[in-house]
């Protein structure tokens, strides 16, 4: 695999150019008490779909326990019911890290994290310590632990990094029942994580008042944080200089599960167009694909761009037009190739390579190069297309595959 940085300087004009209000409608995802089920919510409709990982137990016993934290480096989410911890594909709940009890700790897991910058897991538990772990299959034991002070009787219930500015951003709350829960959202610097530098009641949403915070979620291009009761969802701008508040959504769903942890689901890629492969190269027209492993996020180091299903021993070349999407219906390839040309020709396109596809029979050849997004908050809501293009063995004809629309998006 080839790996390049997706911009250069010579781009940062265009990326900056770009406005912030390109960013598609937040998607947050959160796991269910019982079932449980992986749910993805659409704050615009206050809509929810869900699926169920295999096998996965239902929450411990305590009423702090669980979390989510979404990993872009794998397009999956890690999930906890307190005891055990797994990472899942967003889309189907496949398992993409096997569920496994968590080493080095004594109480249960009451948030996840995660920081693909410096590519590190971050969790909280009921005891109020947040520990760091590698990102990796399967977690080994903490990098660093503190224990967090935290109001009498009081738990932390939900954790979030704002990965680009070094911070973590977590709740804690009062979980007996038996008194409001007095939830309180705290900053702080990730070399501090246990100091915080600045704190904040939380808010109601709207004329109701949230139960214990079970989640938190932020959104580093828009600036938002999110928090769950379990029930209601509320969107609140974050200054995290002052921990100032400015509450712009609130939603309350119909299901009757509460919602456990809170992580942002970033913008996906989806493909455009289609493939056309020269009759000389092979019947793979049907089969020549594009696709990503991990997601478009900004400071995302493994974003990858995927070619597959192609004619053995191509010679490809990844070719990225930025500023906007593919283009449609796009522009007729010149000989030796075919079909149609969808990246952005109006500005002269990035083109990385070459690669060579290997695999074991005929059309399924496959390449991919790694683009890693930088980490700048400039490049939110950048928009872009790739498309492979490549030369068969043979050397009498031309391969095309799909585009692949993307925007660069917070996590």
């Amino acid at each position: 695999m080839t790996a390049r940085p997706l911009f250069r300087a010579a781009f940062a004009p265009i990326a900056l150019a770009m406005s912030l209000g390109a960013q598609t409608t937040p998607e947050l995802i959160g796991i269910t008490a019982a079932t449980p089920f992986v749910r993805t919510r659409d704050m615009a409709l206050c809509r929810e779909g869900t699926c169920a990982p295999l096998g996965f137990p239902a929450m411990a016993a305590h009423p702090a326990a669980g979390g989510t934290g979404y990993d872009p480096t794998r397009g999956g989410v890690w999930i906890s019911n307190g005891t055990m911890v797994a990472c899942v594909s967003a889309d189907d709940c496949r398992y993409l890290c096997a569920a496994a009890p968590l080493a080095g700790s004594r109480a249960f897991v009451s948030g996840l994290a995660v920081d693909e910058i410096r590519t590190r897991l971050w969790l909280t538990d009921t005891a109020n310590t947040i520990h760091t772990y590698e990102l990796r299959c399967p977690l080994t034991l903490p990098l660093s632990s503190c224990t967090a002070s935290v109001p009498a009787r009081h738990t932390i219930g939900g954790i979030a990094t704002a990965d680009v500015d070094g911070l973590v951003i977590w709740s804690s709350s009062d979980f007996s029942g038996t008194a409001p829960p007095g939830n309180v959202l705290y900053v702080a610097p990730m070399t501090r994580p246990c100091t915080p530098t600045c704190s904040t009641p939380l808010p109601g949403c709207g004329l109701s008042a949230m139960g214990p915070i079970h989640g938190v979620a932020y959104d580093q291009c828009s600036r938002m944080v999110w928090v769950t009761d379990g029930f209601k969802t509320l969107g609140l701008v974050l200054d995290t200089r002052t921990c100032a508040l400015t509450p712009t959504h609130c939603c309350a769903p119909s299901t009757t599960e509460p919602f456990i942890g809170l992580c942002v689901k970033p913008s996906r890629a989806t493909v455009s167009g289609r493939a056309c492969v020269h009759p000389a190269c092979g019947p793979c027209t049907p089969t020549t694909s594009i696709g990503t492993a991990g997601d478009p996020a900004i400071g995302n180091p493994s974003f990858t761009v995927t070619l597959s299903g192609a004619p053995l021993a191509t010679t490809a070349w990844l070719m990225l037009s930025l500023g906007g999407p593919c283009v449609s219906p796009g522009a007729p390839a010149p000989a030796p190739f075919c079909g149609l040309l969808v990246v952005d020709l109006s500005v002269p396109p990035i083109v990385i390579g070459p690669v060579t596809t290997a695999g074991l029979a005929a059309c399924t050849g496959s390449a991919a190069i790694r683009v890693s997004v930088p980490a700048s908050l400039g490049l939110c809501g950048l928009h872009g297309c790739a498309q492979w293009i490549g030369i068969c063995a043979a050397g009498a004809g031309g391969v095309l595959s799909p585009g692949l629309s993307f925007a660069l998006s917070g996590t």
